[in-house]
């Protein structure tokens, strides 16, 4: 092979061969590049402008002879290009153990790699297992190939397209994410390298007729470290855009992401888009925007990641993914899709609750995967606030089995509300039985109130036990109601100076909920979305006006109640930042007099930074 050449840089064409270009997800100077020395050596810097104009790179190298006919328009230039280009070629692969390569050039990658065995494959591209022979040991991997095309048009939209799932993966570093080992071209195809070779896809392995102990143990940690994953490409400015079940890989017992950024889709004879048609194998998980030939954004994402879990939580209760196609397709009007047959996600969602039945944490799991497919998707959560559920009810509904890997747990170390975990000192209090006060919403025996900051009633439970909804005043439902006002305005006067509701502040402006478009919509949701790190509350004993033995009279009980002070928490929705007080205890409970203690105004951070100390 000849030796590379010194680059002759102030011979070179400086027009628009100056601008600045992105070549596997580095910016490079079009005068530095490997295709712009070989126009100067065969003596066409005339067709500088041409190479620009059609985006070519130098992670196009080495360029066909049939993009080269349509660049240059000359037989003689076309041979030498074809030529000098060989000087570029990689023929030995580098070391990979450090981390990803540079992209290579091969002139056949045949030659450099052994198949093992084909993974999958589809009209335009293949996956296989293939081995890399590399120094001290080989490798073995993954290897994603796809067909040049042949028009310079299509090639043109298929290296954009190569360009962008490269430039994605290599900024992705994540337990719970494929690792990228590099990627190359040749004169045939363009590939990306993928370790580990995965035992199965979670399609396949939620399909497995039976299930043990420790494939229970996979999906019940799977549920957070997938959510974990996608929050990591979020949080990355990464959106997966093909989120499926097909697409999340099991190894060795660990969920991984795969497929990111751009899904190379096998099937599709077009080049995705944010705004493209899903593919009938991705239709069943593409959330109604999609459908509906809208643009996709991380909202989409969150959708799609909602229906696994739904599938993931179904087979711990025992039913296949089989099982929940067929339903599908028996119920409503047959379409697998969930956006578009609503009534089988509908009736699914309720079949699951029921056999959920007592179980509060899969409970509150199920009501935290029906807000990810509401079909609004400014009211979906983010995968920060479905992350930050995870971890709530990781802490409060503790499972015999492990529902956080040691990787996750790491992650949400940062996290306030993770001391508690450890603490002996809280879980020695009344806080242990307290998980109603804060979930009510998913408690058959608590229920709750929502007020607005005027301390106006606006919201009930479905299941309040007190006749007149319609009224507005404490003073209707509480013996003592302005001791309750009083608590609500120095909750919110005192949450000004707590850190746990400082990412709201800015959009509060002291506005009431209800004075906002659907306010008191998103109060509720929100109620179901907010994380406990980001609520302030207070207790105290006082009389409620509620049903006594006989249904129909109504008598004055002793409660604790607690009073939350929570934001609304979608940042699209103009309400974003309105803080709302949510008024909740037990309908059945007494309180006992010897049980009575004054209580201050308190959020669960300052609760675990005492809990350390």
């Amino acid at each position: 092979m000849p030796p590379y050449p010194p680059h002759p840089r102030h011979m070179l064409r400086r027009s628009r061969s100056d601008s600045v270009i992105e070549n596997d997800g580095v910016l490079e100077t079009v005068t530095d590049s490997k295709w712009s020395l070989i126009l100067h050596l065969i003596d066409r810097q005339d067709a500088h402008d041409a190479f620009v104009e059609h985006g070519i790179t130098d992670l196009w190298l080495p360029l066909p002879k049939q993009n080269l006919r349509r660049l240059l328009n000359d037989p003689t230039a076309e041979k030498r290009f074809f030529s000098q280009q060989e000087r570029f070629y990689h023929n030995t692969w580098p070391d990979i153990e450090d981390g990803p390569t540079p992209h290579l050039s091969f002139e056949d990658g045949e030659e450099m790699v052994a198949t093992h065995s084909i993974l999958g494959e589809g009209g335009h591209g293949i996956v296989e297992q293939v081995v890399l022979p590399t120094a001290p040991q080989h490798i073995v991997c993954v290897r994603k190939r796809i067909a040049r095309p042949r028009q310079l048009r299509a090639h043109k939209q298929m290296m954009a397209a190569f360009a962008r799932e490269v430039h994605v993966m290599r900024q992705v570093e994540h337990h719970h994410c494929v690792r990228f080992l590099g990627s190359y071209t040749d004169l045939d195809s363009l590939a990306i390298l993928l370790t580990p070779v995965a035992e199965m896809d979670l399609a396949a392995f939620l399909d497995l007729e039976t299930i043990g102990d420790t494939q229970r143990s996979i999906l019940r940690r799977g549920i957070n470290c997938l959510c974990t994953a996608l929050n990591y490409l979020h949080q990355k400015k990464i959106r997966h855009e093909d989120l499926k079940p097909a697409n999340v890989l099991i190894q060795d017992g660990n969920i991984l992401l795969t497929d990111f950024g751009f899904s190379l889709d096998f099937s599709d004879d077009s080049i995705s888009t944010t705004t493209g048609v899903p593919s009938a194998w991705s239709a069943r998980y593409s959330a109604p925007e999609i459908m509906d030939y809208e643009a996709r954004n991380r909202a989409t994402d969150v959708w799609s990641l909602g229906c696994i879990l739904i599938e993931m939580l179904s087979r711990l209760y025992g039913y296949r993914l089989s099982e929940l196609k067929l339903f599908w397709k028996l119920t409503g009007y047959g379409h697998g899709s969930y956006s578009h047959n609503e009534e089988a996600t509908t009736k699914w969602h309720a079949k699951l609750l029921a056999e959920i039945g007592t179980n509060s944490k899969d409970k509150a799991l199920c009501f935290l995967i029906s807000h990810m497919l509401y079909s609004d998707r400014l009211l979906r959560p983010s995968t920060q606030q479905v992350v930050d559920r995870l971890v709530d009810l990781d802490l409060f509904f503790p499972f015999d089995i492990p529902s956080m890997c040691r990787f996750c747990r790491e992650e949400t170390r940062s996290s306030n509300l993770e001391v508690l975990r450890f603490s002996r000192s809280f879980w020695a209090t009344e806080y242990w039985w307290t998980q109603g006060y804060f979930y009510p919403g998913i408690s058959d025996d608590f229920t709750f109130i929502l007020a607005d900051l005027d301390c106006k009633i606006i919201a009930f439970k479905h299941d309040f036990p007190t006749p007149g909804s319609e009224i507005s005043a404490f003073s209707h439902y509480f013996e003592e109601p302005l001791a309750i006002e009083m608590k609500c305005r120095y909750l919110l006067s005192a949450a000004s100076r707590t850190g746990s509701t400082k990412e709201f502040w800015n959009a509060h402006r002291g506005q009431k909920t209800r004075s906002h478009h659907k306010g008191v919509k998103h109060a509720l949701l929100s109620t179901d979305i907010v994380s406990l790190k980001h609520v302030v509350f207070t207790r105290l004993y006082c009389n409620i006006l509620l049903p006594s033995e006989n249904p129909e009279v109504l008598t004055f009980q002793t409660r604790l109640i607690q009073i939350s002070l929570l934001p609304v928490c979608f940042p699209r929705s103009k309400s974003y930042g309105a803080f709302f007080f949510m008024v909740s205890f037990s309908k059945k409970e007494l309180a006992s007099e010897t049980e009575r203690t004054e209580w201050g105004v308190m959020d669960l951070a300052s609760v675990s930074h005492d809990a350390m100390a």
